[in-house]
């Protein structure tokens, strides 16, 4: 009888558990005012080693102050854009700039320039 017993509260825990399901919540730890828009905050880096925050110039110096003010330090994310003719050179110091500052999860994009190049086909007998 015990066997049983035990033979069904098994089946019973082992039912539990395959018909339960994943249980996940989408709840962040940011609250309601930092949680608006995009998660990520995006600065880009001017040639001159500047950067642009909301349309405004803001000095490498400052910008760790800013971010924090914004949330990058609590879990929002900071996006580094290079401008025109930015070398990669700078966007690598700009991150670990950020990353120094203790800014851990920075991206850095790039503009993607694609070249193609079309040939005439000729067939292999001219």
């Amino acid at each position: 009888m015990t066997k049983h017993l035990y033979s069904i509260c098994l089946l019973l825990l082992v039912g539990m558990l395959c018909f339960s399901g994943c249980t996940t919540t989408t709840r962040t730890s940011l609250s309601n005012k930092q949680n608006m828009g995009n998660l990520s905050i995006q600065v880009t880096l001017n040639q001159d080693g500047t950067f642009t925050y909301i349309g405004d110039i803001v000095d490498r110096d400052d910008l760790p102050r800013i971010l924090k003010k914004a949330g990058a330090s609590v879990g929002r994310s900071v996006t580094i854009k290079a401008a025109d003719n930015v070398e990669k050179k700078a966007l690598v110091e700009a991150r670990q700039f950020l990353v120094y500052k203790g800014f851990p999860n920075v991206t850095i994009i790039t503009p993607r320039i694609a070249v193609s190049y079309e040939e005439e086909l000729k067939p292999n007998n001219q």
